[in-house]
């Protein structure tokens, strides 16, 4: 009779019915009959291990199964903890700041420095104002104290002559007398003959003969047909505010006149001592560097009053007689439209120059009390290079044969 052990050693085929009868041992249940009872078993898995009575026959292992625990992970399969990576402090880069365009209302541009140090020992008081096509101003010294005009006061007279034009009240056809007192008033003339004493010209030859020749007995003619109030009401127009002509400055509004920014107390004392001086001869024709070149900026953005006076004043200045200032060391591509005056001790040309990519400078460069007209001739011409940025300067030399201006 075969027991437990001898039927788990029995090869048995899949699908096999196993009768009860094999279980009799002292295993077998012995509880009655009911137990006896025919069993069915299926077995599907060719490696089967019965466990009898809790125990299990030697001859069947199934082989172990390695279960890894998450301790044991953590042991075999080590983690890797990247340490932080400090990020360098990296200093900030110095930042320059940006120069401003102006200190203390004082421009801070190149043609300022080279301006200033072109006139830092010359004798004399010099007055410049260099003005950018909208205003902007490039260059301003002693732009704001107070010149004499010499015959740049013309200009003026020429506005206000052609604002009457306008306006009807005179015709550029009338016809008025050339007075003979008037040629010794003005010490001769640049364009009438002495001989032209008493004869007639027509309001456009006044016109012409002023701008183009700087004619004193035209000047004086039509000084004639205005008042200075006119004057100064054309002056408030082109915004010429600290212009007077014909005028006492011990009366005016701003005098004495005081240091700006780009002024030194010596100098400002010097024009007030040289133009009181003059006023003890009569009246004093009296501007600014600044209110020139405003002028001068005006008429080239041909709003000086009108498009009409603007016109009629730029014909006139194309034909400029003298050209020994501004224009003079200019090079090719650059052209000057401009206004000289002289006096004994006095050298100024007012205009304006444009450069070769188009841009429009308008200056206004004025001097007093010069020991040397000459010298002084040759300085504005630097000075006229400066104000349109070229700085290579020609050295000084004699232009003894260049026509002076009246």
């Amino acid at each position: 009779m075969l027991n437990a052990y001898n039927f788990l050693e029995q090869p048995i085929a899949v699908g096999s019915i196993v009768s009860a009868r094999f279980f009799n041992s002292s295993c077998a249940s012995r509880r009655g009959p009911k137990r006896s009872a025919l069993a069915l078993l299926v077995v599907f898995v060719p490696s089967v291990v019965l466990t009898a009575c809790g125990k299990q026959s030697g001859s069947v292992e199934t082989p172990p199964t390695a279960t890894m625990t998450a301790e044991v992970a953590q042991v075999v399969t080590p983690i890797f903890t990247v340490p932080p990576t400090e990020t360098p402090t990296i200093p900030p880069t110095p930042t320059v700041p940006p120069t401003p365009e102006f200190i203390d209302g004082v421009p801070t541009s190149p043609e300022q420095a080279a301006t200033v140090g072109l006139l830092m020992d010359e004798p004399g008081v010099y007055g410049v104002a260099v003005l950018g096509r909208d205003g902007r101003v490039i260059v301003s010294h002693n732009a704001h104290v107070p010149f004499v005009t010499a015959s740049t006061y013309k200009l003026l007279v020429m506005a206000d002559i052609l604002r009457k034009v306008e306006a009807g009240e005179l015709s550029l056809e009338q016809t008025f007398v050339l007075e003979g007192r008037l040629f010794d008033q003005g010490g001769g003339d640049m364009y009438f003959a002495t001989s032209e004493a008493g004869e007639i010209a027509t309001l456009q030859d006044l016109l012409f003969a002023a701008g183009a020749f700087s004619s004193n007995v035209a000047g004086l003619t039509m000084l004639t047909l205005t008042s200075p109030e006119s004057l100064r009401e054309t002056a408030e127009l082109i915004g010429m505010n600290d212009t007077w002509l014909l005028s006492d400055p011990l009366t005016l509004p701003n005098w004495p006149p005081q240091p700006a920014p780009d002024a030194t107390p010596e100098d400002v004392a010097q024009a007030q001592a040289y133009i009181e001086a003059s006023a003890q001869l009569g009246p004093v024709n009296i501007t600014t560097p600044f209110d020139m070149a405003t002028y001068m900026l005006e008429l080239s953005n041909n709003t000086l009053i009108s498009p009409f006076v603007s016109e009629q004043i730029k014909g006139i200045l194309e034909e400029q007689l003298i050209r020994d200032r501004i224009p003079y060391h200019l090079p090719d591509g650059y052209t000057a439209m401009e206004k000289p005056g002289n006096l004994e001790d006095v050298v100024n040309d007012v205009g304006f120059i444009t450069l070769p990519n188009g841009e429009v400078r308008s200056l206004a460069l004025l001097s007093l009390d010069v020991p040397d007209d000459d010298h002084a001739t040759q300085v504005e011409q630097r000075l006229a290079l400066i104000a349109v940025g070229l700085f290579d300067l020609p050295p000084y030399d004699d232009i003894s044969g260049a026509t002076p201006a009246a």
